[in-house]
Order: structure tokens, then C-alpha cells, then sequence
């Protein structure tokens, strides 16, 4: 079950990322996906089991208007189903989509190759943090 998790975990990761920069490298993408598959492995089991519940809930829904699996969405379809999902009138896909959202963009503007990008000197950047 948790391989189902972190395919859609990284579904969504690189959905997002593509969003921001089409050109992302797949390592971005990966070294996204396994921060929130930390994240995630540290959470309470509660947490877990929610997050579980709303993932398996994720990759089905898109059956009704797409006739395919969240997993089996191209990107831009999958972009779609997030902001469906983060513009939702339901408080538990708003903050589904808003968790894994902040949790990417985290791990994205942090990663090497976009500090690099940006001119921050990444050794002075670690010693703020």
C-alpha cells in the first residue's frame, strides 16, 4: 500500500514542479518526493492512516471525469485534478492538496539545483538554516 502512496505522492510532486519549471530535472522531482515520503513516515499514525485514506480517495475520483486513475492522468490532467481539488468547496481536499503543495515547494526551492539557479551561495544559505 505504501508503494501506491509514494507513486502518487511523486505523481503529484512532479505535476506540481512541471507547473513551476517544465525543464525540472527527474532528480528534483525524486529528491521532492522522498522529503515528503520522510515527512509522511514521521507523521503520527493517525496522520498516516488520514493521509492514506484521502490518497486512495485522490486516485480514484478522477475515474468519474476522466475515466483513467490519478496515476494514470498525463501531467496536465493531473495539474487539473490538484487545482480541482485545492479550489474544492470541502475543507479536507482543500488542505490535502495544501499540505503536499507547501511540502513540494519547500523541498523544490530548497534543493541544490534551484539555489544554484537562483545565485545562492549554497554553503552561506545551510549556515542560516
Amino acid at each position: 500500500m505504501e508503494n501506491l502512496l509514494i507513486k502518487v505522492f511523486r505523481l503529484q510532486c512532479e505535476a506540481i514542479i512541471s507547473d513551476i519549471n517544465s525543464n525540472a530535472s527527474p532528480n528534483v522531482i525524486e529528491l521532492t518526493t522522498n522529503f515528503i515520503v520522510r515527512v509522511y513516515r514521521r507523521m503520527a499514525f493517525i496522520f498516516r492512516l488520514a493521509i492514506l485514506l484521502l490518497a486512495l480517495y485522490f486516485t480514484i475520483e478522477p475515474v468519474l471525469k476522466y475515466k483513467k486513475l490519478f496515476i494514470s492522468l498525463p501531467v496536465q490532467e493531473r495539474l487539473a485534478v490538484l487545482k480541482k481539488w485545492q479550489n474544492s468547496t470541502l475543507f479536507f481536499k482543500r488542505k490535502f492538496v495544501m499540505l503536499f503543495l507547501n511540502l513540494t515547494l519547500f523541498a523544490y526551492y530548497d534543493s541544490s539545483e534551484v539555489t544554484d539557479s537562483l545565485g545562492i551561495d549554497r554553503e552561506n544559505y545551510l549556515t542560516i538554516l
